[in-house]
């Protein structure tokens, strides 16, 4: 069996988490948001108007290829064809529902990772 649509699952199953977790706090525990925060704090720390202004340049561009990854990783998937399609769309709202809905979220989870290892193409 495949393990490509379980993968996909697993991947979308995190970002569904961190959404979540959004949600629910107003605090986002995606690892490039909080490297961006940790990088900007210390850019800050050091007071150097000019070492601000590049950070603002760096800034702008790791979210043009954080938008231009994220682009890429949907094309593919979709790409890969609709098994693998519903796979990630399972696994997000998954996710995202076992923060906000949990007893709905729960179903999503068992249901998703059944489709995803029973349904993967050989």
């Amino acid at each position: 069996m495949s393990q490509i649509p379980i993968t996909i699952f697993v991947g979308a199953f995190v970002s569904g988490l961190f959404l979540g977790i959004y949600f629910q706090t107003g605090i986002s525990i995606d690892p490039a948001d909080l490297t961006m925060k940790v990088g900007g704090e210390i850019v800050n720390a050091t007071g150097n108007p000019t070492t601000k202004s590049m950070w603002q340049t760096y800034s702008i561009l790791f979210l043009l290829v954080g938008i231009i990854g994220t682009i890429s990783e949907m094309v593919a998937i979709y790409l890969l064809g609709p098994i693998h399609l519903i796979s990630m769309i399972l696994g997000f709202v998954a996710g995202l529902l076992l923060i906000l809905i949990p007893s709905i979220g729960v179903w999503f989870l068992i249901g998703g990772v059944l489709f995803s290892k029973f349904f993967s193409p050989e």
